[in-house]
């Protein structure tokens, strides 16, 4: 759902739904305030790009200006704007309710090239909102990041009736850019390039950095030294990005069921490395401690240090069960 992202609560005019930020945006929590920001802080996150539906308005956010003529992005408001016949909630329009404005006249309707949507004033009235060219440009950016798909709120406030000229202008809208159809409402846009979270943690790129970037496609790949460790490689720019991934404690990904799973039931999950002792050792369910080991006999015993802490692990839990070929006096 990344709309309300803006209101009258604010206390100055803003964007429902705006994909990027604006140049009134300067903090950082302004600039998170995005479609771009909340979709990447999910990806960020570790969720799965085709499990994320982008959520659409189809409706309006509606603002009263303290002064009639100052009337950009940012202006101060005294509160609400005017409800609509249909709606009746101050503070918002359907879409529908929207285009019957337009076509009463007197409204003028600006496209916020920074933030990929419309807004339109009246007086003191100041509605910003989304349009079939902006909804196309959002559905084309789903798709630059492979998302799962898109969903609205809510079809009973899109123009239903083509009182605009045009029956269900925003789902027409969604439906030609999923099918790569230029939309008829809209100007071309290019497919948006994302803009990183402002306070975006840089460990995907001291990944790509320090061991070579390890994606060659979009979609997961293990990590090739650490067994629990994988990235999702997003497509940008020509190449690709990786976002650094970790399963939980005691478990290693599976390349080939692309899951997370215990080392004994995983497939495509061997490694010649392993990054300490406690990386062996998992809680069992009766709450005793079992050694799991992912590596060869050998391996283990060439490697002093991993010796040392396995003696250690071992001295701290004598009392509990230990399941390993190898004994420590």
């Amino acid at each position: 759902m990344a709309y309300d992202l803006h209101g009258s609560w604010d206390g100055v005019t803003g964007q429902n739904a705006p994909l990027y930020p604006s140049s009134v945006d300067v903090s950082a929590n302004q600039k998170l305030l995005t479609v771009d920001a909340a979709i990447r802080g999910w990806i960020q996150r570790g969720a799965d790009p085709q499990k994320i539906s982008l959520g659409l308005g189809v409706y309006g956010r509606t603002y009263t200006l303290t002064n009639k003529n100052n009337h950009k992005v940012g202006s101060p408001v005294s509160g609400a704007g005017n409800g609509g016949k249909y709606t009746g909630e101050a503070g918002m329009l359907g879409y529908n309710e929207i285009v019957e404005l337009q076509k009463e006249g007197g409204w003028t309707t600006v496209w916020d090239d920074q933030q990929k949507t419309p807004y339109m004033y009246k007086g003191n009235q100041w509605v910003g909102f989304d349009n079939p060219r902006s909804i196309g440009v959002k559905v084309e950016y789903a798709k630059s990041l492979n998302l799962g798909g898109v969903m609205i709120w809510s079809i009973e406030t899109d123009d239903f009736k083509g009182i605009g000229g045009t029956k269900f202008p925003i789902l027409k809208a969604i439906s030609q850019a999923l099918g790569g159809i230029s939309n008829e409402n809209s100007d071309p846009e290019p497919a948006p390039e994302p803009v990183p979270e402002p306070d975006q943690s840089d460990s995907s790129q001291d990944a790509a950095t320090n061991t070579g970037n390890p994606c060659n496609k979009v979609g997961y790949v293990r990590d090739p030294v650490v067994c629990s460790k994988f990235y999702y490689c997003l497509s940008h720019n020509g190449g690709f990005v990786p976002i650094e991934e970790n399963c939980n404690f005691g478990l290693v990904f599976d390349d080939v069921n692309i899951r997370c799973d215990y080392p004994e039931l995983g497939r495509g999950t061997s490694r010649t490395k392993l990054e300490s002792a406690a990386d062996l050792v998992i809680p069992a369910k009766n709450h005793r401690w079992v050694l799991r080991i992912r590596a060869s006999v050998t391996d283990l015993l060439s490697d002093p240090t991993l010796v040392a802490q396995l003696k250690s692990v071992d001295s701290l839990h004598s009392k509990h069960l230990l399941e390993s070929p190898i004994g420590f006096a």
